[in-house]
């Protein structure tokens, strides 16, 4: 089996990631995340080709493999993307209530 490199978004997060069986994996990844996961595209590649995009996007990485990327990188990443897919953008940034911010800020963890 061939296999891709994929990008998801769940919310304002994408997660780019390889597998031989994207099927599986997306099942995988959707049973731990409350966001429904949206596939943005996938690219022919394994390790190598997730690595470099891994250290291409490494500016905006919010864990793991998961980024939060700005406009213009969703650009870079559509046209890596198979299909050459719409033009990739999140959705605004809702701002935090204050409370939640004060709350979770006395938070000691």
């Amino acid at each position: 089996m061939t296999s891709v490199v994929y990008a998801v978004r769940a919310g304002e997060h994408v997660k780019i990631g390889f597998t031989a069986d994207l099927s599986s994996r997306l099942k995988s990844l959707q049973a731990g995340t409350p966001h429904r996961l949206e596939l943005l595209g996938t690219h022919p590649g394994g390790r190598a080709r997730e690595a470099a995009w891994h250290r291409e996007f490494a500016s905006s990485r919010a864990h793991g493999e998961w980024f939060q990327l700005t406009p213009e990188q969703m650009d870079t990443l559509a046209l890596r993307l198979e299909g050459q897919p719409r033009i990739l953008r999140l959705p605004q940034q809702k701002q935090r209530p204050r409370s939640w911010s004060k709350r979770r800020s006395g938070r000691r963890g």
